[in-house]
């Protein structure tokens, strides 16, 4: 098998969809070795791996150069999580070069609204071998959806992201990294890291700045990665409901960095507002990198969640419920050893996640 990974990526940025597919190029190509290949439309990344750059950003002509490579290469398989990207391949393929290569599509969503993107994601299911699907509730819908079931129940993988334990199993006490951080070490510290919103939806910063009216002022909540424009705008937020005494708005930063910002935390926190996204479709980085951390968990009661989180390794809330969240809050800080059992639970938990282990489910189903 030769698998190439193909994006439209171009440039450099931080976004969890960049870092996903990093995460995975990197993990197939521990896996595969020369074998395997990241194609870009132009990317500067230094990571240890064979990137393509085909150049230019134009879909039908990245397309079109894919196949000339996967042709040249001798590709078996193409992965792709773009489905505008993967649908052009497939039809230059059917049309014009013949080869016999295995589509993968990896979902993240169902586009609600969209009638092109619908349109797309139909006409992919003549040509896709194999469906990565981040969660089981997104896979039902989607395949009842495109009627996928009817066909080939085989073509379905699960696979729930991932997480590198090299980054977020770091051995540092809460003390000690907030002394490295320049953080308050008498205070306890509430933390949220990753993209305060995606798409400009809210992720539950909201909720988070509302309970802390219910929580004593020994309460530091932390939050890191939001861009500017987020941070004044929780910043103002927090001003008004009068608890800017108790916040701590971060800019964004690397892995390694996010997750000795986690281990300064005594909680971290997951509440996501209750949406069609968040509910069925989504697979948190963040939550791997907390059950990493050894730090415990208080998210939103969601089933997306529920199918990685439970009773056993965190503490689940109602979505958007800020007093509901101050209540689990003042619980774990007034009992710190349920947070040790629940933080040790998703640490075991977590070591099914891995990167190396999503890839090796993956290439042994699509082979």
């Amino acid at each position: 098998m030769k698998l190439i990974y193909a994006t439209s990526f171009s440039g450099s940025a931080g976004t969890a969809h960049r870092m996903q597919v990093l995460s995975m190029a990197q993990a197939f190509y521990r896996l595969l070795g020369g074998k395997f290949y990241l194609g870009a439309g132009d990317i500067g990344e230094s990571v240890k791996i064979q990137i393509i750059n085909l150049g230019g950003k134009n879909t039908r002509v990245l397309a079109w150069r894919y196949l000339k490579f996967s042709q040249a290469k001798q590709i078996s398989h193409i992965y792709c999580r773009e489905p505008k990207l993967l649908l052009f391949i497939a039809l230059f393929n059917l049309l014009w070069f013949r080869q016999k290569i295995k589509f993968i599509y990896e979902v993240h969503t169902i586009p609600i609204g969209v009638r092109s993107i619908s349109l797309i994601n139909r006409l992919l299911t003549f040509f896709i071998s194999k469906y990565v699907f981040v969660t089981e509730h997104l896979a039902k819908r989607y395949a009842k959806r495109y009627n996928i079931f009817s066909s080939d129940q085989n073509k379905i993988v699960i696979a729930h992201d991932g997480v590198n334990l090299d980054i977020f199993d770091l051995n540092i006490s809460p003390t000690e990294a907030r002394t490295k951080l320049d953080l308050p070490i008498e205070r306890k510290v509430i933390g949220y890291t990753g993209r305060f919103k995606t798409m400009e939806m809210e992720k539950g910063i909201s909720d988070i700045l509302k309970s802390l009216r219910n929580l004593p002022t020994e309460v530091l909540f932390l939050a890191v990665g939001g861009k500017k424009k987020h941070r004044d705008e929780y910043l103002k937020q927090a001003q008004q409901l009068g608890v800017e005494g108790k916040v701590n708005l971060i800019e964004h930063f690397s892995q390694d960095i996010v997750a000795l910002y986690q281990k300064a935390c005594d909680i971290l926190l997951m509440p996501f507002p209750y949406t069609e996204h968040y509910a069925y479709y989504m697979s948190p980085l963040k939550m791997f990198e907390y059950m990493a951390s050894q730090r415990p968990i208080i998210a939103s009661d969601l089933p997306s969640v529920r199918e990685i989180l439970n009773e056993s390794n965190a503490i689940l809330i109602p979505p958007d419920n800020p007093t509901a969240l101050a209540e689990a809050i003042t619980h774990l800080l007034a009992h710190p050893a349920i947070g040790e059992k629940l933080a040790a639970q998703a640490y075991r938990d977590v070591q099914n996640y891995t990167w190396d282990k999503r890839a090796g489910r993956i290439i042994e189903a699509i082979v």
